[in-house]
């Protein structure tokens, strides 16, 4: 392998690793403050149909809707537990931030290229590999400085400007609608009913 080939795969990864972290946080940020927001709209659900102000059909809607929430919030505090995902993006960082010493070490002089290629597969061997999502932000943050060896390396038009922000935005912005506004909506109809 050549050091030019070496170090683009080194920069790559760490910097892919350090998107898969910060996605990662982002997650569970975005879970927690939705279980805080969920829990809100239980115990204000709760108290309206506890008060008594409500009328009969729409106390059955709002009982429903407090058990959805109810299943929402127990199905998300167990996502969030069982994917350990604060343990996997503290990973997916401590494992960037032993290839970009591994980078600064190939960027000497006297660099045994034949250690560090030794050395990067065994830090990969021992974490979780990132996501495709991760790789495709490397690409498009990151674009302006390949080389025009690297620019092969670059996915299509279409996995690059339409997929990655599909992937990382609007995604992540339906889930907070359905999650966060959408019980909102709900509970304010069982209001005007």
């Amino acid at each position: 392998m050549i050091k030019e080939e070496l170090d683009f795969k080194l920069w790559s990864t760490k910097i892919t690793r350090f998107n898969s972290a910060k996605r990662l946080y982002k997650w569970k940020k975005f879970i927690h403050i939705s279980l805080l927001i969920i829990a809100i709209y239980l115990v204000i659900l709760s108290v309206i149909i506890f008060s008594g102000n409500i009328k009969t059909d729409a106390l059955e809607v709002a009982n429903f809707i407090n058990i959805c929430l109810s299943i929402v919030i127990f199905s998300m505090g167990l996502a969030i537990n069982l994917n350990d995902i604060e343990k996997r993006a503290e990973k997916q960082h401590e494992c960037g931030r032993k290839i970009s010493k591994l980078l600064n070490q190939s960027k000497s002089a006297e660099a045994d290229i034949e250690k560090i290629i030794e050395e990067y597969d065994k830090i990969l061997d021992n974490y979780e590999n990132h996501a495709t999502i991760d790789f495709y932000l490397f690409c498009l943050n990151q674009r302006n400085r390949f080389n025009s060896n690297q620019k092969d390396r670059i996915p299509n038009f279409l996995q690059l400007w339409i997929i990655t922000p599909i992937m990382n935005f609007i995604i992540f912005y339906i889930l907070y609608f359905a999650i966060i506004i959408t019980p909102g909506l709900f509970i304010w109809n069982i209001l005007k009913l």
